[in-house]
């Protein structure tokens, strides 16, 4: 036992760490666009395709940055109440109380006046409801608010016509940050934290790098050909 044990233990330390947090282009522009709405109390929309680092990006504004709250949505989230239990959750609200309407004032007692942002992660599991209910949400408590996740937020947000109901959201949004595939710099950057030198090991991984699941693909190769 315990030889299998220290054999775990040996293989758990072999096991390659992801760099953490790198300021690509992609990157700044991420955090270029959370600054917009967190110093000008705006909202902003950051959608894109998946593995391009909006997660990390947002993570490491919150860490430079006072009363910067993430709330991570899920499949489950398929109400206005749950939607705004898990923005109360994030904002620190500790007992939340029952109902939408008073988990969106829980949360307004929280933020409001705090100059802050409410980072929205993961924002395509959202109805349509949800979103327009975290446009009240915006326009109660007056923070920042950003709204993330893939091209398919941004197409709800307009809704195809932007009629009724889509109007009032759209029509708030102060700044839309449209993420495609990794670029070069990205890649490039990626490869240098890896310390990955050799000429035809980096063409490969810029092929890979544009591929679906973008940079968090490339990093899973990086990381298994460094454990092989």
């Amino acid at each position: 036992l315990r030889s299998t044990w220290e054999s775990r233990e040996q293989a758990t330390k072999a096991i390659p760490v992801a760099p953490n947090w790198l300021p690509t282009p992609t990157a700044n522009k991420i955090l270029l666009a959370l600054k917009y709405a967190h110093k000008l109390s705006d909202i902003t929309v950051i959608y894109g395709g998946a593995g391009l680092g909006k997660t990390l990006t947002a993570r490491r504004y919150q860490e430079d940055n006072q009363n910067v709250w993430i709330a991570t949505m899920t499949p489950s989230v398929i109400s206005v109440t749950a939607c705004l239990e898990r923005v109360a959750y994030a904002v620190g609200v500790n007992h939340v109380p029952a109902g939408g309407a008073r988990a969106e004032q829980a949360v307004v007692s929280r933020v409001e006046g705090s100059g802050g942002l409410i980072i929205i992660d993961e924002a395509q599991h959202l109805p349509v409801m949800c979103l327009d209910a975290l446009r009240s949400l915006y326009d109660a408590s007056g923070v920042g608010l950003a709204i993330m996740g893939n091209e398919s937020v941004y197409t709800q947000l307009t809704g195809g016509s932007r009629k009724a109901h889509f109007a009032q959201l759209f029509s708030r949004i102060g700044r839309r940050e449209r993420l495609s595939n990794p670029t070069a710099g990205d890649i490039d950057a990626l490869l240098d934290a890896w310390e990955i030198g050799e000429k035809k090991a980096r063409v490969l991984c810029r092929e890979i790098g544009g591929k679906a699941g973008a940079l968090r693909g490339l990093t899973k190769v990086l990381r298994m050909a460094r454990l092989m």
